[in-house]
């Protein structure tokens, strides 16, 4: 997570040392595909990728499991695993996720939430498994408040709303919405239709 999220006191790329909630609301920084030579000129000497072989190797295990109902830990071995050996992290075996009393298919979509984030592809993976009418209504949450790591910040200068554990929260889940009957297909744009000469009809609830 080091090079996804910045921890206070770590330089940024613009505004010197990392302060959370005084330079980011939710209370974590982006580091990833973020470089910190070039700020003066912007040379942009960093590719953005458009598909990484990490997504590959996550996509594979889910699709391996998703087909079989089970994953053997050598494929496990050649995918989530050879993720979590770039940084010495325990691997997730079928023994570990049995004894534990975890669910494996929770697992590998958590280690793709992980691995994955901030690459723009967590809404399409809602809308794959079909959990968007259960997570995107809930509150967004960002960092846990703990006085004194956020500078001059406390509880009682936050714009936001606080946990019972001292999360902060970015957005209240009830000023988020997403019908289940209608915002799981996009609307068809309207050429497209009218091009179709009635053979394409707009997608349901979008009328």
């Amino acid at each position: 997570m080091a090079e996804t999220a910045l921890r206070r006191g770590v330089n940024t790329y613009q505004f010197g040392p990392f302060v959370p909630y005084a330079q980011s609301r939710t209370g974590f920084g982006i580091r990833k595909y973020v470089r910190n030579d070039g700020v003066t000129d912007q040379p942009s000497t960093l590719d953005y990728p458009l598909l990484r072989y990490a997504e590959v190797l996550l996509t594979y295990a889910e699709a391996r499991f998703e087909h079989d109902g089970i994953i053997s830990d050598e494929d496990l071995n050649r995918t989530v695993n050879a993720l979590r050996d770039r940084v010495g992290m325990a691997h997730l075996t079928n023994e570990f996720v049995t004894s534990n009393h975890l669910d494996m298919r929770t697992e590998l979509r958590r280690e793709r939430s992980v691995e994955l984030a901030l690459e723009g592809l967590r809404y399409d993976d809602l809308i794959r498994w079909k959990e968007a009418e259960i997570r995107l209504p809930q509150d967004v949450l960002g960092a846990r408040f703990i006085a004194g790591e956020w500078g001059s910040v406390s509880p009682g200068s936050l714009e936001d709303k606080l946990t019972a554990q001292n999360v902060l929260i970015v957005e209240e889940g009830t000023s988020r919405f997403f019908d289940p009957k209608k915002d799981y297909l996009y609307p068809i744009p309207s050429n497209d239709i009218a091009q179709s000469r009635g053979n394409v009809e707009q997608n349901p609830n979008w009328k």
